[in-house]
């Protein structure tokens, strides 16, 4: 959440490295147990309203992530109180586990 809202579109794209330097950060840490999948971007309006947008096959490099946000803003065009990015995270620990199929 920001102290002043973001009041147009190329003040969110600002934003956009220091978000994505944070989830690689993140990223790294949960490296093996996690396979990344979809990016995402969530922009919450200064109204409050939010839009969510997501896109399978799209790359998590910044210029994936500002068409993203682009599109995302489009969707509301107002002045942005909050900003978010991230992926959507397919679990590889519990893969390797395999149900019982008689139950002792």
């Amino acid at each position: 959440t920001y102290d002043t809202d973001l009041p147009d579109l190329a003040a969110c794209l600002e934003k956009l490295p220091a978000l994505l330097e944070t989830l690689s950060t993140r990223m790294d840490r949960m490296e093996g147990q996690y396979r990344p999948g979809k990016p995402f971007v969530k922009v919450k309006f200064h109204d409050f309203t939010q839009t969510t947008l997501e896109q399978s096959g799209a790359g998590r490099d910044l210029g994936s992530y500002e068409q993203l946000l682009t599109q995302a803003f489009a969707r509301g065009g107002k002045p942005v109180r909050l900003l978010g990015i991230g992926v959507r995270l397919h679990d590889l620990r519990a893969a390797h586990e395999q149900l019982e199929l008689f139950s002792t």
